[in-house]
């Protein structure tokens, strides 16, 4: 196994898809979309007025982008951006990660309550679903901080997608079995972390999911929550995404308020290869 650093002197990276060959991601503070090659090719894809989050896509190819304050869902087509939903009826506080299913649904999850504010109580938060058509409803409720997310595709023993959630206050990870109207049911717990802090998570093709600890240790956890992998890095771990080849990218920071990551840019996008 080596680790090598693919980028660094980025503000927070967050919420990274592997797509087309190239490993997208969100850098919150400078408010831009990258993506980047496995060469360390680094493109600005998009540039918000917002911080952006989640990423998908659409079936037509179009990104979807979650706009974080603003608590939104929007589209771009490569020239122009446009929304897709308005999640602020359901978003207790700011929107933050997100999955989008093969028909173009969106799951995204919030914090439930200002988490910045040295005064916020934790509060539950709502799951919230986006159809393709755009309609917005509630998909799961009381969830302990819904963070990353991943869509495990259907077995023999189970013909039906699960989606399964970091809930990063409630130290687990949380599956649901998904309809095919995009409703979820048979809430469950997939693994229990224990003191263990999710946030962003990525499946592995041989099974088992990548958990981002937010500490400097990144662990592969199996269905009922026996941990078979960890790997250390110099940095917090925030999120990761697994490419096509199997190669595991991993965002990483040595600061976490904005403030400290605005002015020390100590935020990379680190590969790992195995």
């Amino acid at each position: 196994m080596k680790i090598e650093t693919l980028i660094s002197g980025l503000s927070f990276t967050e919420c990274p898809r592997w797509h087309n060959g190239r490993l997208w991601f969100s850098d919150f503070y400078t408010q831009r979309v990258y993506s980047v090659d496995d060469a360390g090719t680094l493109r600005t894809e998009l540039q918000l007025d917002d911080q952006p989050a989640g990423l998908g896509w659409a079936t037509n190819g179009d990104l979807r982008v979650v706009s974080q304050t603003n608590k939104q869902l929007l589209g771009y087509n490569t020239s122009t951006v446009y929304p897709v939903a308005d999640l602020s009826a359901l978003a207790g506080g700011n929107c933050n990660d997100m999955v989008v299913d093969s028909d173009g649904g969106a799951y995204i999850g919030n914090f439930g309550f200002d988490i910045l504010s040295a005064h916020a109580q934790p509060a539950p938060a709502t799951l919230i679903y986006v159809a393709p058509s755009g309609e917005v409803s509630a998909a799961a409720e009381l969830m302990q901080f819904p963070n990353g997310a991943v869509i495990l595709e259907a077995e023999k023993n189970n013909p039906n997608k699960t989606l399964v959630v970091a809930e990063t206050l409630a130290h687990c990870l949380t599956a649901f079995t998904i309809a095919s109207d995009g409703s979820l049911f048979d809430r469950r717990i997939w693994a229990d972390l224990d003191a263990i802090t999710p946030d962003g998570i990525a499946a592995d093709p041989d099974g088992g999911i990548w958990v981002a600890t937010v500490s400097n240790q990144l662990i592969k956890v199996l269905e009922g929550g026996e941990i078979v992998d960890k790997i250390a890095f110099d940095q917090t771990v925030i999120a990761c995404a697994v490419a096509d080849d199997g190669s595991l990218y991993v965002c990483t920071t040595a600061h976490l308020t904005p403030d400290e990551c605005l002015e020390n840019l100590s935020a990379r996008i680190e590969r790992v290869i195995f």
